[in-house]
């Protein structure tokens, strides 16, 4: 089972997952190739910083949807 955005792994979405997918993107984080297409919540086919923002800003209320599927 796969929780889409929940980067570090632990069921829950918070803050810790856009900072773990802007480390991976840095080249800091390692997230397993089997679990990278659940962090590409934008679906542009990469995992990057513009993932993150997503994600931060859907924690901030400004956008109301992350992919669910």
């Amino acid at each position: 089972w796969h929780m889409y955005a929940d980067a570090t792994g632990d069921e829950k979405l918070t803050i810790a997952d856009a900072l773990a997918i802007r480390l991976y993107a840095a080249g800091y984080y390692h997230i397993d190739e089997a679990d990278l297409s659940y962090m590409d919540v934008n679906s542009d086919g990469v995992v990057n910083i513009a993932d993150a923002q997503v994600i931060s800003a859907y924690l901030a209320d400004v956008v109301y949807k992350i992919p669910t599927e």
